[in-house]
């Protein structure tokens, strides 16, 4: 009861100094935290700081609901001392007669521990003074002071995330001449070959919009890419912006640092590791089961070289029921897709599952949208030589529309077959389920090199001339 009458006198009492206050500068305040460290308002505020004030005490609970969200903490690591150094924070709790106990949650009038896992200062008054002099007249009061000296109540408005507290700050800063950019959090897609790509998200605390970088890679202290892209953060603003690495080291996970200097300023860094793709010898297993409509959307998967060109790939059949390996022809990186263009659920009644040649899993799925894709590293890689060159028939030689594939005996089905013109590009790409099998063609004249690989690694080359 007396706590009751009391907290109704003192909410009378501020009311009445909230509306004699109304367009006052914030009162300045020197005050010692529990830590022992003292906070001069005006010396953050002249300092360009804005500065959020918590008006609390420890037995009101929605000052804890609020406090357990831990947004404040959030804003106050990124932005704080520790963090970028643009603003301040505190917690005064309010109610001369708590203690040291409550704050740490042992005392007899608190709701918790509020020091447990909370970096920003607090501040535990003897008297009312502070919060009688910025008008609180309830619990929580969240102030926010502009460097200008003048201060609002967020009551009702108080930001719930650390993007909206992030807004609320970038409003209450004068931006920096130039450019100032500092990176709030940076990701790295991973697992990766040969290249990945880094989303960085900065905030530019200067006035102008930086346009370009340039990045420079590091692996292990030494550069493995140097580059200049463009790169574009508003004034006061925050954007997400993507960086291509390239060159990195296969087969091993790496800590990769990226020093982006925009252009007249100062380079800042950033770093992360990334793990490597998948390393496989010789071939990859692909096991696709249909499911009834996979024709009708055009579903269809393919394997890229490092440098995006087609390797193998094949359209997927509404009942197919594949099982191939995939030889390669060259020590690179390779990356496994397939897509469902039209419906885009993926195969929702079938399975397309990928694993290395010592069997581990590159892609386990069934609905995987309109597209899934997965990386890996040919170590090493089998010859036409040690694979076995064995004869199967291909006719007519010349041909003009289509072309008949006798596969070899030698041969284990299912074979895949490909043709690749005089520039080394494929053209015709194609899983041969039995022995004897009819390819529709439609190429330009000239030469062409056709391949047939079984299973078993067995393979047939043949010159085909195209002649209409």
């Amino acid at each position: 009861m007396k706590r009751t009458l009391l907290s109704m006198i003192f909410t009378c009492m501020m009311t009445v100094m909230a509306l004699q206050l109304q367009g006052q500068d914030a009162p300045d305040f020197m005050l010692t935290d529990i830590d022992g460290n003292e906070h001069h308002m005006y010396s953050y505020l002249d300092d360009g700081k804005p500065v959020i004030i918590d008006f609390f005490t420890t037995w009101c609970g929605p000052c804890w609901s609020l406090h357990q969200t831990h947004v404040l903490e959030d804003v106050y690591s990124l932005y704080g001392p520790d963090g970028a150094d643009i603003m301040m924070a505190m917690a005064i709790e309010c109610d001369p007669s708590t203690t040291l106990a409550d704050l740490q949650g042992t005392g007899p009038n608190t709701a918790g521990n509020w020091l447990d896992g909370s970096t920003y200062p607090y501040i535990d008054l003897e008297d009312t003074a502070v919060p009688m002099s910025y008008g609180v007249n309830a619990y929580p009061t969240i102030m926010m002071v502009t460097p200008d000296r003048e201060y609002s109540n967020m009551y009702g408005v108080v930001p719930s995330t650390t993007d909206s507290w992030t807004q609320q700050v970038l409003n209450n800063l004068d931006p920096k001449p130039g450019v100032d950019l500092f990176a709030l959090e940076s990701s790295f897609a991973s697992p990766a070959c040969g290249s990945s790509m880094a989303t960085i998200k900065f905030i530019n605390f200067g006035d102008t919009d930086p346009g370009t970088a340039n990045v420079q890679v590091l692996v292990d202290g030494q550069e493995v890419d140097n580059a200049d892209y463009p790169m574009s953060v508003s004034s006061l603003s925050v954007s997400d912006v993507e960086i291509p690495i390239n060159n990195l080291p296969t087969g091993e996970d790496v800590e990769v640092e990226l020093v982006i200097t925009p252009e007249g300023s100062e380079a800042t860094s950033v770093t992360g590791s990334i793990a490597a793709a998948l390393n496989t010898d010789l071939f990859v297993r692909v096991v696709i089961e249909g499911d009834g409509t996979a024709d009708l959307d055009g579903t269809n998967w393919e394997i890229l070289r490092s440098d995006g060109s087609v390797y193998y790939g094949a359209d997927v059949a509404k009942d197919e029921s594949l099982d191939l390996k995939v030889y390669v022809d060259e020590v690179d990186c390779y990356s496994f897709r397939i897509y469902d263009p039209l419906f885009g659920d993926g195969l929702s009644g079938g399975s397309v599952y990928v694993e290395t040649s010592n069997g581990e899993v590159l892609m386990d799925e069934s609905n995987f949208g309109a597209e899934a894709s997965a990386d890996y590293f040919a170590a090493s890689v089998s010859s036409v030589d040690e694979k076995d060159i064995v004869a199967s028939e291909m006719y007519p030689n010349p041909a003009s529309n289509q072309i008949t594939v006798e596969v070899s005996e030698d041969m284990t089905l299912p074979a895949s077959f490909t043709m690749v013109n005089q520039l080394g590009q494929l053209v015709v790409k194609d899983v041969l389920q039995a022995s004897s099998n009819t390819i529709q063609l439609n190429l330009e004249n000239g030469s062409y090199i056709a391949t047939v690989t079984g299973q078993n690694g067995k393979v047939s080359v043949q010159n085909i001339m195209i002649q209409k």
